[in-house]
């Protein structure tokens, strides 16, 4: 009924569901899926997201229109180390026809310079391998010598983080419940300020 305008609407926390079978939104409808109490140790496409992964794929086919709005919230001055995560999600997100990303992030610089290049290099060119361009930021960043050493100190975290057998975010609330945190986490949405990211996939 509006020729030329698109609507964007959010599926956050109490309405992430999709609704009923059967029910397909017009083709001006924009939906923004957030991936609230996701488990951020693993990739979207790992095992421990399955829930997620037919969350999506339910979504897909209630709109044409689906994007993503993901916590990559490092947790504070600590490193949380889901830089790899963040960009295989993209590829994943990319690869089943997600059109769009939003990333809403903290302003620690420890966390977010070298996400934040991951997730444009990604965003541009999904089919990069995640590991690689963490690599890359650590050579251009420090140098090649010391970006080496870097980069093994982010594969040791990362690998850290992976291993935990508990669900690891730090946004909403909930996800925070006694027994449910990753080791590394930190729970505080303070700091500077946030550095959300943005864009459509090419």
């Amino acid at each position: 009924s509006h020729p030329g305008v698109r609507i964007e609407t959010l599926a956050y926390d109490g309405s992430m569901e999709p609704p009923l079978s059967g029910t397909v939104l017009p083709d001006n409808v924009i939906v923004t899926l957030c991936l609230s109490g996701r488990d951020a140790s693993a990739p979207l496409s790992a095992t421990r997201n399955a829930a997620w992964q037919a969350r999506i794929a339910a979504w897909q086919k209630v709109t044409k229109h689906l994007r993503i709005w993901a916590y990559t919230d490092g947790g504070g001055p600590a490193p949380r180390p889901n830089w790899m995560n963040v960009g295989d999600d993209l590829t994943y997100l990319a690869g089943i026809g997600v059109e769009g990303y939003f990333s809403e992030g903290d302003g620690w610089p420890l966390n977010e310079y070298l996400k934040n290049y991951v997730i444009a290099r990604k965003t541009f060119n999904a089919s990069l391998d995640s590991r690689a361009v963490v690599a890359e930021f650590n050579n251009k960043f420090f140098g090649s010598q010391a970006g080496e050493l870097v980069t093994r100190y982010n594969t040791l975290l990362h690998n850290s983080m992976a291993a935990a057998p508990t669900v690891n975010c730090t946004w909403p609330p909930s996800c925070q419940a006694p027994g449910r945190q990753g080791p590394l986490d930190r729970t505080s949405k303070s700091g500077p300020g946030y550095s959300p990211y943005s864009t459509i996939f090419p």
